[in-house]
């Protein structure tokens, strides 16, 4: 019996730890950053670990204190906390607040002795060697973490090899902030073609600028600041003239360590631009040229532009606002698209999808995605499946929208509906309706087509 329990744990402990390994693999795109993100997010395995112990206590009483897995679950916590809190590590957490954890202990011994009448066996004794030692620990360890947090030289004097003292920092260490002088390039040329490329950082380009003015913030997660400044003077924004165009990225595959990089760029307006970005936001206005964006993991954002703008995204937001040319977008999971000079085409899936005013045709493919469309001048078409579709305020639309219920609304031109298991409602329709819909209810009012 006790191996079929030990057994059981395992195989939930396992569970545990493949199903949250496979929802950080989901977040890798095509296995970049694999080691970085792994460092980042093994909290999550003390977590899971933590769990399995507290379960057991709860359904078998194996082991016999939850003490442990709650122990292991605050630590995982602390650790991930310290993740999204680049103010504070966490031994800094630690301690600050080890008292809570020696609260934490106090309290469920206090119910662990008071709740033996619900179990067989004589009372526990309220004072042993352990719990004596395990206060003692968290005491000293609790004193040596403010002792440690308040003296950045102790453990930043240690000199590790580069994994330990990566690991060091991953763990222990704070963001620091370090901008670069501003880089200036030549005076642009009429048509001149930028490339902008990084990675685990934001990207800032703006257009109306005499020249190209490219600006790399920094932030590095260190022990100290010394040692941050030390990583930042390695870090260098590279401005390359090539014959594909001016290419800005950085050093980033020369170094190890674990930074971010933000690379704010002003252009001249009549300017080609290419920006390439993963884990972390695109930003882009005031370019009259034509723009193209390859996005993942972040959110990008363009307005104002003159011209065509290409978007190829993944795992990425997007938002547009004024752009007079075409406007094509792939991949997009949240899309809120706002006047649109030319033809839209997009393309996303699990997700939401906003239109508005877009004079050209528009084609919208967006699966187990809600779709809103309003204010179109031109013939539109809508797929859709498992989701639901809006429309209001537009010309000729065609939509294919299965399992998804449809709202139609104040349109002059033609509508046609394919769809199934939904519910479908139409209101002031000036043009023909079609609508083939299986097993599903269809209500209509003010349909003035025939």
């Amino acid at each position: 019996m006790a191996q079929g329990r030990k057994k059981g744990k395992g195989l939930l402990l396992i569970g545990l730890i493949l199903l949250a390994a496979g929802l950080i693999f989901v977040f890798i795109p095509d296995g970049a950053g694999l080691a970085e993100l792994l460092m980042r997010l093994w909290p999550i395995f003390l977590i899971c670990a933590g769990v399995v112990r507290v379960m057991g206590y709860a359904v078998e009483r194996n082991p016999r204190s939850p003490l442990g897995g709650m122990l292991l679950i605050i630590i995982g916590v602390l650790f991930f906390a310290s993740r999204f809190h680049s103010d504070l590590n966490a031994i800094q957490i630690y301690g600050r607040y080890w008292l809570v954890l020696l609260l934490i202990f106090a309290g469920v011994e206090l119910l662990r002795f008071y709740s033996h009448r619900h179990t067989e066996g004589p009372p526990p004794r309220l004072f042993t060697a352990w719990r004596l030692i395990v206060i003692a620990l968290i005491v000293t360890s609790g004193v040596l973490a403010n002792r440690v947090s308040t003296n950045a030289s102790l453990l930043s004097a240690l000199k590790l090899p580069g994994f330990l003292g990566s690991l060091r920092d991953s763990v222990v260490g704070e963001t620091y902030t370090f901008t670069d002088p501003t880089v200036v390039a030549a005076d642009a040329a009429s048509g001149l073609r930028v490339i902008v490329e990084n990675s685990y950082g934001n990207v800032k380009v703006t257009g109306g600028a005499p020249q190209v003015r490219a600006t790399l913030v920094k932030g590095v997660r260190a022990w100290s600041q010394e040692d941050a400044r030390k990583i930042s003077s390695q870090i260098r924004l590279k401005v390359v003239q090539t014959p594909e165009g001016l290419r800005i990225s950085t050093n980033r595959d020369e170094l190890n360590q674990q930074f971010t990089t933000d690379i704010q760029v002003e252009v001249p307006s009549a300017v080609q631009l290419s920006i390439t970005d993963s884990y972390g936001s695109v930003t882009a206005s005031g370019i009259q040229g034509g723009l193209s964006i390859k996005a993942s993991y972040g959110k990008a954002e363009l307005s104002n532009i003159v011209g065509d703008a290409n978007l190829v995204l993944s795992y990425s937001d997007v938002d547009a606002t004024n752009v007079t040319g075409d406007l094509r977008i792939s991949g997009a999971k949240r899309a809120r698209i706002n006047s649109i000079g030319g033809r839209l085409e997009l393309g996303g899936s699990n997700g939401s999808v906003e239109v508005r005013s877009v004079g050209g045709p528009v084609d919208v493919a967006a699966p187990f995605s809600r779709i809103t469309a309003q204010d179109l001048g031109n013939v539109a078409s809508i797929k859709t499946e498992h989701g639901s579709v809006k429309v209001a305020r537009t010309r000729d639309v065609s939509i294919d929208a299965l399992h998804s219920n449809v709202r139609a609304e104040s349109m002059s031109g033609d509508l046609k509906i394919i769809s199934s298991n939904s519910e479908i409602q139409l209101k002031s329709i000036a043009g023909a309706v079609v609508v083939t819909a299986e097993q599903s209810s269809v209500s209509g009012e003010d349909l003035r087509g025939s």
